[in-house]
């Protein structure tokens, strides 16, 4: 029997909402008289819903459920932001740290430091629906009347490593019992209390930059909303990708870049979304006489005069176009790049007249990196970053180039392959099989799935020599890299004179283009059977 005599740990979560009431007065001349008119504006309304029970003992190693989700219960679309402070405070009103060190005392850092480990731990939730900037997360959809966001959090744990201070004494004097009588206490976190406090924000969303001063998050649609961007479905919510969902662009927003403000790209992710399209056809009345290219998804790109517009992206279907070099020297400087020559020249005089009209000139960034174990968000970082060998151009404006290193290792997102996503260093879909001298072994196990639809149409399976597929990004520490994707799946860095007999790799070369700003669909539903057609508007 044991029995336990405590100075009680409170755990007290305390809510602080901030909303705004709009209100509107307009005054006007005539021409005899001065006329004041009162408009009432749509109701503005917000709602926190926090479902939270405070523990009378909150002892090391329990876990406490707390929920904290926003609802608009005005007729005013709103931005939100929630932003949070901790502390842990003795009777005395001494404060400590909130850290503990490697014993599990309490540290005497104020940050993490060597192994440090938080005394009270919130566990974050729906972490795709919020994105933090500074001390602030934001919502990343618009919440329109009568919508709810997702909670940020589902609960707070004591850190079960915490020593807390204890002096136990044993009575045996009855027979045949054991009694352990104990009282926590001492300068540690048994005797302390821990305040978490969150501020929730909302402001009118057609004013959320000015509000927040431009917070470096682009917040998109709402996540109810059914919408189409250039004719395509979009599913705006950040959701797994499903046999229901493949036929919807996703919607991923991005931060600001060194080249880039906060944006959002709408892309097709998973191992078979529908995003086939017709394109380059020499009979525009005959889709037989058409090539089958895919459509990477929707993207905010500048138009070389630094206008940005939103504009579909393509790449040139499921074989590869070309086999060359990347450069004919080792040079990754793009804009004096062989390939960049012939995919401009020769290449895009080979198509029709139909095709050339419909493809802007654009700005492909051309950042690079001498590293490989990145998570695909990183990539996309420094691809839109200035990081170059010296002297090198950090962006080039164009007609037709080469995928990003992100445009295949995004495909992987949404928890559609987190190893490719997180570590595309180490995604490997398939190895070698030495009793068929082909590349055709999964990884993991013989079921599992090819994952990216980018990487499917990339790799010739069952073949004794898969092709590499060459990305526009260079390295940054030498002139002679750029990255490619290797037959198995991972990325890595080849010399920039890879090509057909070079090293006994041959280097595929998919052109990738960005339509004019007036391009959208016209028919189709981007299946295999029955792909999209393009038309120009107002034509």
């Amino acid at each position: 029997m044991i029995k336990m005599k405590n100075r009680k740990s409170i755990i007290v979560l305390l809510l602080i909402a901030v909303v705004g009431v709009v209100g509107l007065t307009i005054a006007y001349f005539t021409n005899t008289a001065t006329v004041e008119n009162e408009f009432k504006t749509k109701q503005y309304g917000t709602e926190v819903n926090e479902q939270f029970v405070s523990p009378d003992n909150w002892t090391p190693g329990t876990t406490t459920p707390k929920t904290l989700t926003v609802t608009n219960t005005g007729q005013v679309e709103e931005a939100v932001r929630i932003s949070y402070t901790e502390k842990w405070e003795l009777a005395n009103h001494d404060e400590l740290s909130g850290w503990i060190d490697a014993n599990g005392d309490v540290s005497t850092h104020t940050n993490n430091e060597a192994t440090d480990e938080r005394a009270a731990v919130i566990n974050w939730v729906n972490q795709a629906d919020w994105t933090k900037d500074g001390n602030y997360y934001y919502y990343n959809y618009k919440l329109k009347p009568g919508e709810t966001t997702s909670t940020i959090l589902d609960s707070v744990t004591f850190n079960g490593k915490v020593n807390i201070n204890s002096t136990c004494e044993t009575d045996t004097s009855q027979p045949g019992k054991k009694i352990v009588t104990c009282s926590t206490g001492g300068n540690g976190y048994g005797s302390a209390t821990y305040t978490l406090t969150f501020q929730v924000e909302t402001v009118q969303f057609d004013k959320y930059t000015d509000a927040w001063n431009n917070p470096n998050v682009a917040i998109t649609l709402s996540k109810s909303d059914s919408t189409v961007i250039k004719g395509l479905p979009v599913n705006p919510a950040i959701a797994q990708y499903t046999n229901d969902t493949k036929g919807n662009l996703f919607v991923l927003p991005h931060n600001s870049t060194e080249q880039t403000e906060a944006m959002n790209d709408y892309r097709y992710i998973g191992d078979a979304p529908n995003n086939y399209v017709y394109f380059n056809c020499t009979d525009d009345t005959n889709t037989s006489t058409c090539e089958i290219w895919r459509i990477m998804g929707v993207f905010n790109v500048g138009d070389g005069d630094g206008n940005i517009e939103q504009r579909i992206k393509l790449v040139r279907g499921t074989d590869f176009a070309e086999t060359t070099y990347w450069n004919t020297v080792q040079d990754n400087n793009w804009p004096d790049a062989s390939l960049k020559t012939y995919l401009n020249g020769d290449y895009y005089d080979s198509l029709s007249n139909t095709a050339q009209g419909m493809i802007g000139d654009a700005r492909y960034y051309l950042g690079g990196s001498k590293v490989q174990n990145v998570d695909a968000e990183e990539m996309y970082k420094w691809e839109r970053g200035t990081k170059v060998y010296s002297g090198h151009a950090t962006y080039w404006d164009g007609k037709i180039g080469l995928m990003y290193p992100s445009d295949h290792y995004l495909t992987y997102s949404n928890g559609i392959d987190n190893v490719c996503y997180n570590n595309p260093g180490n995604c490997e879909e398939f190895l070698y099989n030495s009793e068929t001298g082909h590349y055709d072994i999964p990884k993991t196990n013989p079921g599992h799935p090819k994952t990216s639809w980018i990487y499917n149409s990339n790799v010739l399976e069952g073949t004794a020599n898969p092709v590499l597929n060459n990305f526009i990004s260079p390295g940054s520490q030498y002139n002679i890299r750029v990255f490619c994707v290797h037959f198995s799946g991972y990325l890595r860095v080849g010399p920039a004179d890879y090509g057909t007999g070079s090293n006994d790799y041959v280097v595929g070369a998919r052109p990738v283009l960005y339509l004019s700003s007036d391009v959208e669909i016209d028919t189709g539903n981007g299946t295999s059977t029955n792909p999209y057609t393009l038309k120009k508007v107002n034509q």
